[in-house]
């Protein structure tokens, strides 16, 4: 059918007459069928989601799905997301086709990102994600890759607002279950849909009971060393960042899973981006017992540290200040293990970047420092001299002087002074409050 015949077809005899008046279901199978063709034209799909009566009845044939219906369904919703695969045009063909006089196709103006945001918008109110997570039992894949493409549509569209929406209406459960038996590109799509969500939202409540869990193996699909995407691999990590810090049991799924390698392997990307995203992860990981175990310097190695644990240290002197705080967390959480203390002390840049970031006026990294030198200082007496023989303690004793430091910064610091008070390293001067190196020690 020529476009222009399809549309007056549309506009004359299924609006008015087949899709809502015939009483025959088997006559309005045939509709939603051809309406999976003709919401391929703009005016058609557009117009099709504003008419209330029409899309309450197409989302009534999820009730009672046959697999045509469920693949014609899902066509309609695709095209109405403009999720449908889009050709690459590059810049220097439209140059040339413009200089050969050429005719080049244009998108409507239906199609503009306006347009697409005020449809989705009225499946929302319509409440349309439900006829995709019925859909979503079908057995097609390709119905299936269709329904993962309009769910990423929805919860990408205008900075993810409607990622609540689709929470509530039960989108989470289809897009684990489109996540499992899907084509390729469907399962890329599902699990781009999922990450979306959990940056979103919080994981916790996104993601209730189990299913946090089951999020785990999607995202870390996404961060693999062979994706070429930058974006979908931040996408995956900012994900992983927040499903860490939802409990144990999830960071415990995500070492089963083999996905510290990966989150480790993006660490030593060029991006900024990227670096920043991985130690994040990196941060809210070492909250789990077993993920600081991998940090621990090898038995019989005379504490030489691993090579992941030099990199973590090492970006804590980073120019980006995202990089180094979230380094900086991390290697927090990391000292709380003191196995791991024996090798942080051993990292050959220890001292110079302790003594540059002590300099940094800034709460944030301070305190973040404070904490690791207080673990350092309390794991081991000699871990702790090899901290107080430096000049890091003078900085210390220094800034235990000052009087505007926040009440957070000088509880750190003054934890740190007890713990090398325990230690037998240092003790009060008579009559004042200041500390000195105990050199019978």
């Amino acid at each position: 059918i020529v476009r222009r015949t399809s549309k007056q077809w549309y506009q004359r005899r299924v609006r008015g007459q087949y899709l809502v008046k015939t009483p025959t279901d088997e006559v309005r199978m045939w509709v939603v069928e051809a309406l999976a063709y003709l919401t391929i034209d703009a005016e058609v799909k557009h117009e099709l989601v504003f008419d209330d009566e029409q899309m309450n009845t197409l989302c009534n044939f999820s009730s009672d799905l046959t697999p045509n219906t469920a693949y014609a369904l899902a066509c309609v919703f695709m095209n109405v997301t403009n999720s449908y695969e889009k050709p690459d045009i590059e810049p220097e063909m439209v140059r040339i086709a413009e200089y050969a006089k050429q005719n080049i196709p244009k998108e409507h103006e239906l199609d503009s990102e306006e347009n697409l945001k005020a449809r989705i918008a009225k499946l929302i109110a319509l409440k349309a994600p439900t006829v995709l997570a019925t859909c979503s039992t079908a057995v097609s894949e390709r119905t299936r890759e269709f329904l993962a493409r309009s769910y990423f549509s929805i919860v990408s569209c205008d900075g993810g607002v409607h990622c609540g929406a689709v929470v509530q209406l039960g989108g989470t459960r289809s897009l684990l279950n489109l996540f499992q038996e899907n084509t390729a590109e469907g399962k890329q799509y599902a699990a781009h849909a999922i990450a979306k969500i959990a940056i979103k939202m919080n994981p916790a409540l996104a993601f209730s009971g189990q299913k946090s869990l089951d999020a785990c193996r999607p995202c870390l699909s996404l961060i693999t060393s062979t994706m070429s995407n930058t974006f979908l691999v931040y996408d995956g990590l900012m994900a992983l960042t927040n499903l860490a810090s939802v409990s144990d049991s999830v960071r415990e799924r995500i070492i089963r899973e083999g996905g510290c390698h990966d989150i480790e392997y993006q660490q030593l990307e060029d991006s900024d981006a990227l670096r920043r995203a991985a130690t994040e992860v990196v941060c809210n990981m070492a909250l789990s017992e077993k993920f600081r175990e991998r940090y621990r310097p090898a038995k019989d190695s005379n504490d030489t540290p691993p090579d992941r644990l030099k990199a973590v240290f090492v970006f804590c002197g980073d120019e980006s200040y995202h990089i180094r705080i979230a380094a900086l967390g991390a290697m927090a959480y990391l000292t709380s293990d003191a196995e791991v203390c024996k090798g942080v002390v051993n990292i050959g840049s220890f001292l110079e970047v302790v003594k540059e970031l002590i300099c940094v006026e800034d709460p944030g990294l301070r305190h973040r420092l404070f904490v690791m030198l207080q673990n350092l200082i309390a794991s081991d007496k000699a871990v702790a001299e090899k901290i107080i023989n430096t000049e890091i303690f003078e900085c210390l004793l220094a800034l235990m002087q000052t009087s505007n430091q926040a009440p957070a910064l000088m509880n750190a610091l003054q934890n740190c002074m007890k713990a090398a008070k325990h230690w037998g390293l240092i003790q009060k001067n008579p009559g004042d409050m200041v500390y000195a190196v105990d050199n019978s020690s």
